[in-house]
């Protein structure tokens, strides 16, 4: 857990492959719908929402933000 705060993972891939696929940022179709339905909704204050992959967010920021987690069981465990 610990090497996945600190974003470590990305630096034990050895094979060039592998190291790709995990600097990637996939999202899928339904993900943006639900974001997209979000910000309808939010309207005006739609910019007081920020939209972040999941790599980039850290467990401090639980501590201080409001959190929308959205995809399946298998991205978000």
């Amino acid at each position: 857990m610990q090497d996945y705060a600190r974003h470590n993972y990305l630096l034990m891939g050895t094979d060039p492959a592998l190291s790709l696929l995990m600097a990637r940022r996939y999202i899928s179709t339904a993900d943006v719908d639900v974001l997209r339905r979000t910000l309808l909704l939010a309207g005006a204050d739609s910019s007081r929402l920020e939209e972040m992959f999941v790599r980039d967010y850290s467990p401090d920021d639980l501590k201080s933000r409001n959190v929308i987690l959205v995809g399946s069981k298998r991205g978000n465990p």
